[in-house]
């Protein structure tokens, strides 16, 4: 058994110098990335003795607005916070992982949003599946209190000071209180950890079998609608625990009749990308032949949209949109 994260195993010289090298993978080409590149060795010492000293302090965030589809407010931490978040995550991880629930699939390897369709696929060819409730937590990121999920770290993953502290000083730059920031990786840690109180609620004492989520998206499968009404009422009482609701997108339907679920239209006998995704290869396309993207910048979204599309049936169409795009710029040239 995995003994519980140690403050040391955080500050080790190792783990900070394979952190940076995760963190400057396929970058070093903007002026701040080639400084720490060229003083590596001497900026890690110095994040090194931050963290024995306790003398840390997080810089402010570089906030940005994202359409994807709708306005998200990102939060990106400087480099060298970069490092000292990969850094305590590179601890906590292979602790928690084994620890958290089987079926959730959000920011954890050997998971993701392909594995997370294909697991909804099995549970709507399950005679014992044939409704489900889908529920969407209310401003998940925005809502979680601080002081609640450092007693969630505390009481489940470690009683280290030294891990505690840092998580703390991590949680409250620019932050009142509520709220964790799309963008740090500790975030997505984090609403893993907050998330598994919710599913072992769910997992052993409302004792549902058949469910999964990805973050903060679940489905819950039954055979009695009865039971799904029920849970419907239920779950939110629990949430009110963790100080969090659902929005307006909690329904109840047939598995059969398929399910939209982590970008997907998923069938009983096949899996269709969301026409929205479909879209924005197009508008992708249409502007890398107008000059308006670099051929950099479209190669790294088609791959991207071609690893979410395989071994769904539109899997060709869009090939063929994409070909029938090119064979037109070529004939025009």
């Amino acid at each position: 058994m995995m003994n519980k994260p140690k403050f040391e195993q955080v500050y080790d010289f190792e783990n900070i110098y394979q952190s940076a090298k995760e963190v400057l993978s396929g970058k070093r080409f903007l002026p701040h990335e080639l400084y720490l590149s060229y003083n590596l060795e001497s900026v890690l010492i110095n994040i090194q003795n931050n963290l024995i000293w306790r003398t840390y302090e997080p810089s402010p965030y570089s906030n940005f607005y994202v359409h994807d589809p709708k306005l998200r407010l990102i939060s990106a931490p400087g480099l060298i916070d970069r490092i000292v978040q990969t850094a305590v995550c590179r601890v906590i991880e292979p602790y928690i992982d084994s620890r958290l629930d089987f079926d959730s699939y959000a920011c954890r390897d050997g998971k993701g949003t392909l594995k997370a369709a294909e697991r909804c696929a099995h549970f709507i060819n399950r005679p014992d599946c044939k409704y489900y409730l889908y529920f969407d937590i209310r401003k998940f990121f925005e809502s979680v209190p601080i002081f609640k999920l450092e007693e969630i770290y505390k009481n489940f993953v470690t009683d280290d000071e030294g891990i505690l502290w840092l998580l703390h000083k991590i949680f409250m730059n620019e932050c009142n209180g509520v709220g964790l920031k799309k963008g740090c990786r500790t975030s997505q840690l984090s609403a893993n950890i907050y998330l598994n109180e919710l599913d072992f609620y769910l997992r052993h004492n409302l004792h549902c079998k058949h469910f999964e989520h990805y973050m903060d998206d679940y489905l819950i499968f039954d055979s009695d609608l009865r039971r799904l009404e029920e849970l419907k009422y239920e779950i939110p009482e629990f949430l009110k625990t963790l100080y969090l609701g659902l929005n307006e997108k909690t329904r109840i339907g047939e598995s059969a009749a398929g399910i939209c679920f982590v970008g997907y239209k998923i069938m009983p006998d096949y899996k269709l990308v969301k026409k929205i995704t479909m879209n924005r290869q197009k508008r992708d396309v249409k502007a890398w032949v107008n000059g308006r993207i670099a051929d950099d910048e479209l190669y790294a979204k088609l791959a991207s949209r071609y690893g979410h599309c395989q071994g769904t049936a539109s899997y060709k169409w869009i090939s063929e949109e994409l070909l029938k795009i090119l064979h037109e710029k070529l004939t025009n040239r």
